[in-house]
């Protein structure tokens, strides 16, 4: 993924999940008690997106179109790590690390098995996984893609992404706090 290249190292190649609308999968399933960290982890994440693709099209206007494709793209990955977390939280709770940091709380194993189960059983899954599909067809076969590619990278030589990468940093650790507080 282009745009959300630093998070995925800061969280060691993690990113979260949810569907269009209802901006946590908490949110959209009342029956799902939500849990703290996992949801202001997917609020920080959405953030540093938005906030990239603000940057994005200040610095190169001409991107705007690819680089909102590329944010939705981003999201919609939180969004369905989202929903994961909560299934794998209330099938197999062992799997998800609350006594490290952000990045091994955000990186627990969703199997094959436990896919299959979630397409199964979560209409909203197999939805955002069709989403994702779209959106990820929708970037390779833009024209502006290689354009795009070529130019994202360079956007952390620019003197406004610090203070993003700080607010990213910053809502890590707010979540690792979170951890601490909720076992």
């Amino acid at each position: 993924m282009v745009l959300s290249i630093v998070a995925l190292e800061l969280l060691g190649g993690a990113v979260g999940a949810v569907p269009a609308g209802p901006s946590t999968w908490a949110e959209a399933t009342p029956a799902v008690k939500p849990d703290p960290a996992r949801e202001h982890l997917a609020a920080v994440e959405k953030r540093f997106q938005n906030d990239l693709y603000a940057l994005i099209v200040s610095k190169w206007p001409q991107l705007k179109a690819i680089a909102a494709t590329q944010r939705d793209l981003a999201i919609a990955l939180i969004d369905r790590r989202t929903i994961e977390y909560y299934y794998v939280r209330d099938h197999h709770p062992g799997k998800i690390v609350r006594n490290q940091d952000a990045a091994a709380f955000a990186n627990f194993d969703l199997s094959s098995a436990d896919q299959q189960a979630l397409r199964a059983s979560n209409a909203a899954y197999v939805a955002l996984g069709q989403r994702i599909d779209q959106l990820q067809q929708k970037f390779q076969n833009s024209p502006e893609a290689a354009d795009a590619q070529a130019k994202f990278p360079a956007i952390r030589s620019d003197p406004r992404y610090p203070p993003i990468l700080a607010r990213l940093q910053q809502g890590l650790r707010e979540v690792e706090q979170l951890l601490k507080k909720t076992p």
